[in-house]
């Protein structure tokens, strides 16, 4: 915060959670989110912003990997709450897609991971099913995975008319078909069906699918100067140190604990 020359009280800079917002009219229980848009006019102005966004094209939204992974997010966050999913109605579940949100952001600014496949054992057959773990999971966000999917299909069309890839291309032809079985999976788990054998299978071979080989910085440190005292500071944002989400689920008729990794956005000023 900053005083003007009038002694007003004004915003110094922004924050992630600023665009976050324009996707976002929820109630928001986040003290940090909330102190930092708890300012005169910051409403109005957010409006005004928001009135702007509205007029989007789906050409716009998919004008660049910053405003895709934004279009994502608020699909994310708009279909986060799931009937029959209690702890989706949460403001602490309302916080965590918020969280990834901003976290998916500041992402696609960082260098990427290098990758590389794990080997694993073939599972083939129904004897080998003891080695199988049943307690893989999926958010049940169905509108989500429909968009992915439909990004996805975007994307490779634009990238064969332009000559980039061939028509049969096998990442593509594996990413789409890993989402088209992801689906069907969502909607087992939201009418509560038994899976498969090769559901379970496929869940085995998806999670284990890829290892990080070389991580990279996920710190960045934005410089600002105080224009009423000239003092220099910056805004820490990170995603260092992975935080895990917990949830007990009634999943397949038992009881389970699921944990996985979610995106650890922090920004601190400094």
């Amino acid at each position: 915060m900053c005083a003007s020359d009038n002694k007003e009280n004004n915003r110094c800079r922004g924050t992630i959670y600023d665009l976050i917002k324009l996707i976002f009219n929820g109630p928001i229980s986040d003290s940090y989110i909330i102190k930092n848009t708890d300012y005169q006019y910051y409403a109005q102005s957010l409006q005004s912003l928001q009135n702007r966004f509205n007029q989007f094209t789906q050409a716009d939204w998919h004008n660049t990997n910053f405003w895709s992974t934004l279009d994502l997010s608020r699909v994310m966050i708009e279909y986060r709450q799931i009937p029959n999913f209690d702890y989706t109605s949460t403001s602490a579940w309302t916080n965590q897609n918020l969280r990834t949100a901003a976290g998916a952001l500041f992402n696609i600014q960082m260098p990427i991971e290098q990758w590389v496949p794990f080997f694993r054992r073939e599972i083939g057959t129904l004897e080998d099913s003891r080695d199988i773990v049943k307690y893989n999971f999926i958010e049940p966000n169905l509108y989500f995975a429909n968009e992915l999917l439909a990004n996805t299909h975007t994307l490779f069309k634009t990238l064969y008319s332009l000559g980039l890839i061939k028509e049969n291309d096998v990442q593509f032809k594996e990413l789409i078909g890993n989402l088209v079985t992801i689906k069907k999976i969502i909607n087992k788990e939201l009418f509560d069906q038994e899976f498969s054998f090769d559901d379970w299978q496929f869940l085995n071979d998806l999670v284990g699918q890829y290892y990080i080989s070389q991580t990279n910085e996920k710190t960045v440190k934005r410089g600002f100067v105080n224009p009423e005292t000239n003092k220099e500071y910056y805004l820490q944002q990170s995603l260092a140190n992975c935080q895990l989400l917990v949830e007990v689920q009634n999943h397949q008729n038992r009881q389970v604990i699921v944990v996985g990794p979610i995106f650890n956005y922090q920004e601190v000023k400094k």
